[in-house]
């Protein structure tokens, strides 16, 4: 690859405007060379927008990318009342947009890999979704000591829970306010619920030592009766002096007879991943 081995090594960060869309919501951006643009696809992106992208592989004639952060929002996009997160890039994009890039990236994909010249010939309908927002019926929010602070743009020590910060592993953003997509009631109330969990005095999870006590907080709603379930993961470090009680009453106290049931499961595993309960 000589010169472009050079230029795109991984690791590296790239400052790209996105151009267009590729299949499955990956933003398309060119960079200039000596021998005509270069390809760079950047997960989690949308056309117009100036971004950050980092090297995650380069290829003789394209490069992949993971965001590292958005410089200038595009056009296409609209504020809305819900607190931004990591997990839906594509929420600030009108409805129609978005139905839009589906339907052209997934043309371009039988066109491409399939062969189907005349796809759109054979195309029924789009089937829209009938809600936009608070559609979800699970949501798995993660623990962290590691907490990305979305003003300062640094990682603090903190106790976290929310999302993990995109690009990392091991760093949440806080959620303290409805994201849009699972229930309204849970996600403005869960800031007051990590509020007296940090205030117990356990730890949250500390991903790069693999240690800690609170780990994940996993809620399922039932649309056709308006109920909650929650599950508490946590390791069994110092359990037995863990205030299960006192929990179970902040649940009620914040959500009430909405509340189906309230299940505890210990993860002791080093792997940051739930368990089934």
């Amino acid at each position: 690859m000589g010169r472009i081995q050079r230029l795109f090594r991984r690791g590296e960060v790239l400052t790209l405007d996105i151009k267009d869309m590729a299949f499955g919501g990956v933003g398309i951006g060119k960079v200039p060379t000596e021998d005509g643009d270069f390809t760079v696809f950047v997960q989690n992106t949308i056309p117009g927008q100036k971004v950050l992208a980092r090297v995650v592989k380069c290829k003789k004639r394209y490069a992949e990318c993971k965001l590292d952060g958005v410089l200038q929002a595009s056009p296409e996009e609209i504020a809305t009342p819900y607190q931004t997160i990591p997990g839906a890039p594509y929420a600030n994009l009108p409805i129609e947009q978005q139905a839009n890039y589906k339907r052209k990236t997934t043309f371009e994909l039988f066109k491409r890999i399939a062969k189907v010249a005349d796809i759109e010939d054979r195309f029924d309908e789009y089937i829209e979704s009938p809600e936009i927002w608070h559609y979800r019926n699970k949501m798995e929010y993660s623990f962290s000591v590691i907490r990305f602070d979305l003003e300062a743009q640094e990682e603090l020590d903190d106790f976290g829970l929310g999302f993990k910060h995109r690009g990392t592993w091991w760093a949440v953003e806080n959620l303290n306010k409805d994201s849009g997509l699972l229930d309204a009631e849970v996600e403005n109330k869960l800031h007051q619920l990590r509020i007296w969990l940090e205030a117990t005095g356990y730890p949250a999870w500390h991903p790069p030592k693999r240690e800690g006590f609170f780990r994940f907080l996993v809620v399922r709603k039932s649309y056709s009766e308006d109920k909650l379930l929650f599950n508490l993961v946590t390791t069994s470090n110092g359990l037995d002096d863990f205030p299960m009680q006192g929990f179970i009453d902040k649940m009620v106290e914040l959500y009430g007879s909405r509340i189906a049931g309230i299940l505890h499961t210990v993860n002791d595993e080093q792997g940051d991943r739930t368990l089934a309960t």
